[in-house]
């Protein structure tokens, strides 16, 4: 068993809006669903085992089993409205594209264009932080070791 504690550092292009909290002590007793800071849905991950990695690629191997404490992570992906509120309190500068993303048509779409620190800032901002790599994994791989567990197939 591998416990898993570091960053994922890729350059964010569409930020998926996974950020995490974890959970001192485990879940019990925890809700299934709870509202962050920064008004968005977070479900809990439930402390356990999985199996992460895969024999597709190089970087995901080896196959292996980690354990991961309970966490929650945003249901959804970071909107174009949650990130216009975050650079209008923080007076950061916005990531390219922004007069073109920032319509009002476009308010409940992804946010895009930004790096792993733009995305790292938001966080800390609505009082998050990004999963770790297993985090993320777990969060979209499930427990059951199927590669899309929410309808892709197998």
């Amino acid at each position: 068993m591998i416990r898993h504690g570091k960053q994922y550092g890729a350059i964010v292009l569409v930020f998926v809006g996974l950020v995490a909290l974890a959970l001192p002590g485990g879940a019990r007793g925890q809700q299934q669903e709870i509202t962050g800071k920064d008004g968005a849905p977070m479900v809990l991950v439930p402390a356990g085992e999985f199996t992460m990695g895969g024999n597709e690629a190089v970087e995901e191997k080896p196959v292996h089993q980690v354990s991961l404490d309970a966490y929650y992570i945003d249901k959804y992906e970071v909107t174009v409205g949650q990130y216009a509120k975050f650079l209008e309190s923080t007076s950061r500068k916005a990531p390219p594209e922004w007069k073109i993303m920032n319509q009002p048509s476009h308010q409940q779409h992804p946010v895009v264009m930004m790096d792993w620190s733009d995305a790292n800032r938001y966080c800390h901002w609505a009082e998050k932080r990004l999963p770790t790599e297993a985090e993320w994994e777990k969060a979209a791989r499930g427990t059951d070791g199927r590669m899309y567990p929410w309808g892709m197939g197998q």
